[in-house]
């Protein structure tokens, strides 16, 4: 039975990927609001009417602060009041009360202070010219979100994906395709490194720069928390770029066109070398796995992907390839007469059985090499029973 398409996989990456680019957008433009404020508000004298800090809870024993600052300024003859404090989000509370209790110092009644006002709307003003890192820190965060609803989106897009059948290339033989090349594979983790890595530093850049280039926590810490976030896609995209360095892409051929449960087939491999490499081992073979649902220790219920059955075999060991040099052989394996076909085995949605065949390379003080080739297995036929008689 052919495997359902993951809806509800999809549809909950679709809505973290819309709540996370909602976020982005929505801090990104207060961020950008923030700085053209800061650059483009035109400066005036402000008359400081009433100046005092107030406090509330905040649960759990806390509390929060706010500077509570009402002022008068004059512009073009005409008098306008506000209580906009910074140049985004107003009514701005925090735990740091030493900094409220500095800008109420700073600001007390009946004193002389400096507005920044809207040159298209005067009413629009701010008086504390500091910028505000919240905006940068919540445009960052939903990056998860974002970059977990594309995980979701694209293991749904390859789990509904049928393998292609193997290709004929003479003499008996049936080449499978793989399940992605070493070069789409550097190419994939590329981008995601670079485009969060060009996501980052656009935001704490711009916050440097409206901050008049001061080094605070933000600029000294929080690069090193986005690299530790994006290390993972830098890392793979440095092993695939090694890869690419020492090895073509492998041709894995079998011996027939049709695999099904039960039967005993042989695996002939083609691996290109680039460069001198000491190969510890290469080894081939079947590989099932699954999707299924499991209980959790709490008593609730997640699905999780598990290997569930594998035959890989061992071609070689110890063996020093020379330069443009191939690797070559080939291995005979049974795949059991009860081996779950590929796809579902009921009306149920879950466990979903995928076949591989699965390629290991392992070289001397080099990255491991790991290929998939999807591949159906079909069950085995059913045997007409002998009419009576």
């Amino acid at each position: 039975m052919p495997p359902p398409f993951p809806w509800p996989r999809l549809i909950f990456g679709l809505l973290l990927i819309t709540a996370g680019s909602a976020l982005i957008g929505f801090f990104g433009w207060l961020a950008v609001s923030q700085h053209y404020r800061l650059i483009a508000y035109h400066s005036v004298p402000a008359q400081i009417v009433t100046s005092e800090t107030r406090s509330q809870s905040a649960g759990h024993g806390n509390r929060v602060y706010s500077a509570q600052i009402t002022y008068t300024y004059e512009v073009s003859g005409k008098q306008y009041k506000s209580q906009n404090l910074l140049p985004v989000m107003d009514g701005y509370s925090t735990s740091n009360r030493d900094w409220v209790r500095a800008v109420s110092r700073k600001y007390p009644e009946d004193t002389t202070a400096t507005a920044y006002y809207s040159p298209i709307n005067p009413a629009d003003a701010f008086l504390v010219r500091d910028v505000i890192f919240i905006p940068y820190l919540f445009a960052l965060c939903p990056s998860v979100l974002f970059a977990v609803g594309w995980t979701l989106i694209a293991a749904s897009l390859k789990q509904a994906r049928q393998p292609a059948p193997p290709a004929s290339a003479g003499n008996g033989w049936y080449k499978i395709p793989e399940e992605q090349t070493l070069a789409a594979s550097y190419r994939h983790y590329r981008r995601i490194a670079v485009a969060w890595s060009a996501f980052w530093l656009l935001l704490l850049g711009d916050y440097f720069f409206a901050n008049g280039f001061r080094l605070d926590f933000a600029v000294l810490i929080m690069p090193l928390i986005c690299i530790a976030v994006g290390i993972f896609p830098m890392l793979m995209a440095w092993r695939y770029l090694r890869l690419r360095h020492d090895f073509l892409d492998a041709s894995v051929f079998i011996d027939r066109p049709l695999l099904r449960a039960g039967d005993t087939v042989t695996f002939r491999l083609n691996q290109d070398l680039l460069q001198p490499l000491t190969i510890e081992e290469v080894s081939i073979g079947p590989v099932c796995q699954y999707t299924h649902q499991y209980r959790t220790p709490k008593g609730g219920s997640a699905v999780r992907t598990s290997e569930f059955w594998n035959d890989r075999k061992p071609l070689l060991t110890r063996r020093t390839g020379g330069a443009i040099s191939q690797i070559s052989g080939q291995t005979t394996v049974s795949i059991p007469a009860d081996a779950h076909p590929t796809g579902r085995n009921n009306a149920e949605r879950l466990p979903i059985y995928q076949w591989f065949i699965e390629l290991r390379i392992k070289c001397e003080a080099e990255p491991r090499l790991d290929v998939r080739f999807p591949i159906l297995l079909h069950p085995q036929p059913q045997v007409a029973p002998n009419p009576p008689g």
